[in-house]
């Protein structure tokens, strides 16, 4: 791939070279905890990333939505484990009007990373944002775990809600503040959900 090739090559100029620090003579080597070296490919991975993140930055400022999306769709073939790059990527390609091609990108994250407690969340706040209260129930509480985001819960309790099926929302509300106890916003949701069920 030239452009990565060419952008690694930009990286690696930006590094500095810096030579690790020397360890100080006449003292026991155990003593000193000496930061472990990232690797060459560690190096020019983060760097890389560094740099595609500055032209991203500037191809936004500029308006050039193709270029930062063509940009992502290489950034994400090269990681799909890349959180932020898929995200990035659907957020993008939402808002010039092509949801299809961002729920291709999203569900293609959800399937790559299964252990990502977050990887349901994109596809179902896409559906959610799109009143499909159904979808974004189908998309995110079969992922629902200890680990999820609680925007997860919300959107699947808020969709049930939305449905009307105030006891499922409320057992979602019920499920959730038993890991987030504290959370003031939730209670007050859940009583909302409570009462809604009681009168119906």
């Amino acid at each position: 791939m030239p452009v990565i090739t060419a952008l690694a090559i930009i990286a690696m100029t930006q590094t500095g070279g810096e030579s690790p620090k020397q360890q100080p003579t006449g003292l026991p080597a155990k003593k000193i905890a000496a930061p472990k070296p990232k690797t060459a490919e560690q190096l020019v991975e983060s760097a890389i990333y560094s740099r595609l993140s500055l032209q991203a930055d500037i191809w936004f400022k500029e308006g050039d939505y193709p270029k930062i999306i063509e940009m992502l769709k290489i950034q994400n073939g090269f990681d799909p484990a890349d959180y932020e790059a898929a995200t990035n990527l659907g957020w993008l390609l939402e808002s010039i009007e092509k949801p299809e091609e961002a729920a291709e990108v999203y569900e293609r994250y959800a399937v790559s990373n299964p252990n990502d407690p977050d990887s349901a969340l994109p596809r179902a706040q896409q559906h959610f944002l799109k009143r499909r209260w159904k979808e974004a129930i189908a998309a995110g509480e079969k992922f629902l775990t200890p680990k999820s985001h609680p925007n997860l819960y919300r959107i699947v309790a808020n969709s049930y809600e939305r449905l009307k099926d105030y006891k499922k929302s409320r057992a979602i509300w019920e499920r959730y503040l038993k890991l987030h106890p504290n959370d003031a916003s939730a209670k007050a949701r859940l009583a909302t959900v409570t009462k809604k069920e009681s009168e119906k």
